[in-house]
């Protein structure tokens, strides 16, 4: 026993070590929404206030204007928790957040790594261990194939708050996926869950599907503890909406010019979802990964254990109503994304999926998770954002021909020649890597083992 934790913890660090080397030193570019983000952290470290008004320079589309005040147009809870990384980063020297600098701004880049780089690799750390313990295989393949080959690598150097808000999202089902649920971990569920809400308030359809769990297995004690669990956060988030719009109930979307109606959604459409699925910049067209991991989610409702069964109609559910949930978007995309971006915080949920349908997709799994990796990179070193019309790696390598590939930390040391140091330490990470994944393949050295781990037995 003692031998198998300390395996799981080499496998999970060797993940979280190989994705460190090849994401941290990406510095990208200063876009409209890591700059009010950005720019929110700095107005409360530098000045204790909620207006944007002395970073007017700055920003782009993604504020609010109310009473001759600039405001953030998004969640407060990602700039308030970025707080420390931003004191730090000040203390060290870092340019003002009042400055233009749209290309190697390491104020941004080190904020970045805290809010974006970290969740991400707590993802797939989590990834490996939440593997292990339902399919009981594939611990290390899965997790990296849907962590690189899906939209969540993309946003994963950039300061949006979708892959905080997908670890916040899964770990709160994570807390309260095993039977029986415990009062201390639901109210910690709860916790988790308004957290989420005060990052990204679309976060509610994640807890609803969460608090589903709590009914469908009548723990009405577990609930309420919950539900507690999350009055913390929607007590803060209403004194932040008070003090910003003088109303703990208006949300910074209604207050957007840009968005005509009382709220961005409208009635979800099927032939949006379509061409979500497969349009220009589609969810199953460019990281096929996402619908191995869905088909492997129904194999688990109807082939997995209890657990696995458990795991399947949540990650189902969840990804599904972020798919309506976008279908009913002013966009299919969410602005110039390369994907449906919203979808993001129910990717976490199909890692399980992944690993579920690892050995049926043998086949056709190595070219689906070639093209969805190939596809994500392309996004990572070149500049994200997609005009509209535009598609997906098509965009992208346009994009790096038009303005070059995205900066790292080894080129502003180095130069060009920063790109061979980074490469080397890939190689030399993926080469562990690679070390680990033979020595878990190892432990399944017949065919009779998969028929054993979805059966549950």
């Amino acid at each position: 026993m003692r031998r198998g934790r300390g395996l799981r913890l080499s496998d999970a660090g060797a993940v979280v070590a190989f994705l460190a080397v090849v994401l941290v030193p990406f510095v990208q570019e200063l876009t409209a929404q890591p700059a009010v983000r950005y720019a929110q952290t700095a107005a409360m470290v530098e000045h204790g206030e909620l207006d944007l008004d002395r970073y007017r320079g700055v920003l782009g589309v993604d504020v609010v204007e109310h009473e001759g005040h600039l405001y953030s147009d998004k969640g407060p809870l990602q700039p308030l928790l970025a707080v420390p990384a931003f004191a730090v980063g000040k203390l060290a020297g870092v340019e003002a957040a009042t400055e233009l600098r749209t290309k190697g701004n390491l104020g941004l880049w080190w904020v970045t790594v805290w809010m974006s780089v970290v969740p991400f690799l707590a993802i797939a750390g989590l990834g490996v261990r939440v593997v292990r313990r339902v399919i009981g295989r594939h611990e290390i393949v899965a997790p990296l194939a849907l962590c690189v080959g899906s939209l969540l690598f993309a946003y994963a150097t950039e300061l949006y708050a979708h892959t905080l808000t997908a670890l916040l999202g899964w770990g709160c089902w994570l807390l309260v996926a095993d039977r029986p649920i415990t009062m201390r971990r639901a109210v910690l569920a709860g916790l988790v869950a308004g957290a989420a809400v005060a990052v990204e308030f679309q976060m509610a359809l994640a807890v609803l599907v969460v608090a589903s769990v709590f009914v469908a297995r009548r723990s009405w004690r577990e609930l309420l503890g919950f539900v507690a669990g999350g009055v913390p956060a929607v007590i803060g988030l209403g004194i932040y909406q008070w003090a910003a719009w003088g109303s703990p109930f208006t949300v910074s979307y209604r207050l957007k010019p840009v968005h005509p109606e009382p709220t961005i959604l409208g009635v979800p459409s099927p032939v949006q979802l379509v061409e979500i699925l497969f349009g220009s910049r589609g969810l199953f067209l460019f990281t096929p990964v996402v619908a191995l991991g869905a088909f492997g989610l129904v194999l688990l409702i109807r082939q997995g254990s209890s657990k696995g069964r458990d795991h399947g109609i949540v990650g189902l559910a969840v990804l599904i109503a972020f798919l309506v949930m976008q279908s009913a978007w002013q966009n299919p995309w969410g602005g110039e994304s390369p994907g449906p971006r919203y979808v993001i915080p129910a990717l976490p949920f199909l890692i399980v999926g992944v690993a579920a349908a690892w050995e049926a997709a043998k086949g056709i799994r190595f070219v689906l998770v070639a093209w969805s990796v190939v596809t994500m990179s392309s996004v990572v070193v070149s500049l994200h954002l997609i005009p509209d019309g535009g598609l997906t790696f098509v965009s992208n390598i346009q994009n790096l021909r038009s303005y070059g590939a995205v900066v790292t930390v080894w080129t502003m040391l180095l130069g060009p020649a920063g790109w061979v140091v980074h490469l080397a330490t890939v190689v030399a990470a993926g080469w562990l890597l690679r070390g680990r994944i033979r020595s878990a393949a190892a432990q399944f050295d017949h065919p009779g083992d998969e028929a054993l781990v979805t059966s549950g037995r």
